[in-house]
C-alpha cells in the first residue's frame, strides 16, 4: 500500500526511541475513505502507539489536543474542527431513536429467553444514551459517548450509571437495567434537545416503555 510507506518514518523513530514492536497491525475501518490507514502497535516495552495516516488533501487542518507526526505538506499548521466534534440535530435524533430501539430488543430477547442477546441491547442502549448526556453538556466528541466524558473535563458520569449494567443470567436484572436505561435516555435526550435547540421527542419511547412492561409480565 502506498500510504502506508508514509508512516515508516515515524514507525522507525518510535522503533529507536522505545524498542522493538511486537507486532503490528495496519488496518482501515470500512466507513473511511480510500487513502486512511491506522497502524496499532504494540511494542516490547509496553508503549502502545494508534496512529492513523492519510493524504494531506483529506486533512484541512490539525484537530486540539492531536499531534502530527509527519506532515510534509505543512497542512496541519492550522487548527480544524472536525464535524465529529460536536453533534448535529440529526445526529442527536438518531442517538435516541437507536437507544428506544434497541430497548425494545432488549424487551424482545428478555421474552424469548435469549438473555445475552438482551444484554448485548442493553449495551447499545447505554451506548446511545451516554452519546446524548455527553452532548447535552456540551463535551466534544459525543459521538464517542463513555470515552469521552472520561478523557474530557469535567469528567461528569450520569449519577448510578452501575444501575444500567447486569449480567445475561438475570431476567429481572436485565430488565431493572433496562428501566434506568430509559430513565437515562429520557433524562439525556431532553438535556441534549434544549442544548441544540431541538426537539427530541418521539413516539418510539411508549413503545419500548410498553414493550419493556410487558417482558415484566
Amino acid at each position: 500500500l502506498p500510504t502506508a510507506a508514509l508512516a515508516a518514518p515515524a514507525l522507525l523513530a518510535l522503533t529507536i526511541a522505545v524498542g522493538a514492536p511486537l507486532d503490528v497491525l495496519a488496518h482501515r475501518e470500512d466507513s473511511w475513505p480510500p487513502g486512511i490507514l491506522r497502524f496499532a502497535v504494540e511494542y516490547e516495552t509496553g508503549v502502545q502507539l494508534d496512529l492513523v495516516i492519510m493524504p494531506a488533501d483529506q486533512r484541512p487542518g490539525l484537530p486540539e489536543g492531536s499531534i502530527a507526526v509527519v506532515d510534509k505538506d505543512d497542512r496541519l499548521s492550522e487548527t480544524w474542527v472536525p464535524p465529529v466534534a460536536s453533534a448535529s440535530d440529526e445526529q442527536a435524533r438518531e442517538w435516541v431513536m437507536l437507544g428506544w430501539w434497541a430497548l425494545s430488543n432488549t424487551a424482545k430477547y428478555v421474552r424469548r429467553g435469549s438473555l445475552f442477546e438482551a444484554v448485548e441491547s442493553l449495551r447499545e442502549a447505554r451506548t446511545q444514551a451516554l452519546r446524548l448526556f455527553a452532548a447535552g453538556r456540551g463535551v466534544p466528541y459525543p459521538s464517542f459517548g463513555l470515552t469521552t466524558l472520561l478523557d474530557v473535563e469535567p469528567f461528569e458520569l450520569p449519577a448510578r450509571l452501575e444501575d444500567t449494567y447486569s449480567q445475561p443470567t438475570d431476567p429481572a436484572g436485565i430488565l431493572a437495567a433496562a428501566w434506568a436505561i430509559a430513565d437515562l435516555l429520557r433524562s439525556a435526550a431532553s438535556a441534549a434537545g434544549e442544548a441544540l435547540g431541538t426537539d427530541l421527542s418521539t413516539s418510539w419511547r411508549a413503545v419500548a416503555e410498553a414493550r419493556l412492561r410487558v417482558a415484566g409480565g
